[in-house]
């Protein structure tokens, strides 16, 4: 039996079955007709078994072949990987048998190792469909458990939104209000101003015109104060001490009446204090109708010390006159044309020719 395993003849025929068995897997495959429903690791299998069967009934008709023909006395030595060809004396067919049945343990381990290999391979292959189900199925529930969070964070986007056009709304109609609340007040503001402006010229208006009876008053005192200070030593009349004091009496008057005149009547013109008090010391020395001998002389006063006091309150008297003109112009403006007092401050005053 070794020798029909170990025969070229044999080994030759067995090598085409196994390619005709290789060929005939790839065929089953390839065909739906036949065997098209098989996956590769079963047709990989049959193809397998096949090609054994055929190895096996070829070796086994050769060995009933040679079993039947007469054989020699002696068969010839084979060699073996145990016994060198110097060793070997020759095989008997319980050898040959054994040799064969060991022949086909080892052929039938390694087609179980391979069934083996292809039954763990599909059990992997099912292994990974099953973790690929598993892990499909987790990610279908998770894409799910997206999927209905996605849609509550789009009902709450959508409740947001609402409620913020609403707000919206809200703040819009709180702006136009606000506006015609704005709009409303400024219109109010000018009427406010208005009727300020309305009641500032109507007070200046009728302090105006309770002024011009004080300045009437004062004015008219202030001239007669002033006739008795001017009349009779303009008209050349001698002063002695007690004409003098008598003077210097009406004098105190005429001063109180003026500075109340001031007081009141500073309102209505340009500077009124200054043009009536200020005096330019060349007026003492122009030419003067009165005598310095109608003035008295004692040990209380000297004689220029009274001609320069008469001087002085002819002069202030002069330039009060011209500056009352623009006083009772100004007062006539705010009392009835509608000025203010601080317009017809600001105003020049008019230029004496």
């Amino acid at each position: 039996m070794w020798a029909l395993v170990e025969n070229k003849t044999a080994q030759g025929i067995s090598a085409w079955i196994g390619i005709v068995g290789a060929g005939f897997t790839v065929l089953t495959k390839l065909t739906p007709e036949w065997f098209g429903t098989l996956t590769w690791s079963q047709s990989l299998l049959l193809g397998l078994g096949l090609t054994v069967a055929a190895m096996f009934f070829t070796t086994a008709s050769l060995a009933l072949y040679r079993l039947f023909r007469p054989l020699p006395a002696s068969l010839p030595v084979l060699p073996t990987l145990d016994h060198p060809p110097q060793a070997q004396t020759g095989l008997t067919l319980v050898d040959v048998e054994a040799a064969f049945d060991d022949r086909m343990k080892s052929l039938h381990q390694a087609i179980s190792d391979v069934v083996g290999m292809f039954v763990e391979r599909d059990e992997k292959v099912e292994n990974m469909a099953s973790l690929q189900s598993r892990a499909l199925s987790k990610f279908e529930e998770r894409a799910d458990a997206i999927e209905a969070d996605l849609a509550t964070r789009k009902a709450e986007a959508d409740n947001h939104h609402i409620r913020i056009t609403e707000l919206l709304t809200l703040l819009r109609k709180i702006i136009d209000d606000y506006q015609r609340m704005s709009a409303f007040e400024a219109d109010t503001r000018v009427k406010l101003k208005a009727l300020e402006e309305s009641a500032d010229k109507t007070r200046h208006s009728l302090h105006a015109i309770y002024t011009r009876e004080i300045l009437t008053k004062v004015a008219s005192d202030i001239e007669r104060d002033a006739a008795e200070l001017y009349d009779g030593l303009h008209s050349g009349q001698v002063y002695d001490e007690e004409r003098w004091n008598k003077w210097e009496e009406a004098h105190a008057r005429w001063e109180s009446a003026l500075s109340v005149w001031v007081q009141n009547g500073h309102w209505f013109s340009f500077d009124v204090e200054t043009r009536i008090y200020r005096i330019d010391d060349s007026l003492y020395s122009k030419k003067w109708s009165e005598k310095d001998t109608q003035f008295p002389e004692s040990e209380t006063l000297s004689r220029s010390e009274a001609v320069r006091r008469f001087k002085k309150f002819r002069i202030i008297h002069i330039q009060w006159r011209q500056v009352r003109e623009d006083v009772d112009r100004g007062v006539i403006q705010v009392a009835y044309v509608g000025l203010s007092d601080k317009d017809v401050r600001q105003r020049p005053p008019k230029v004496q020719t």
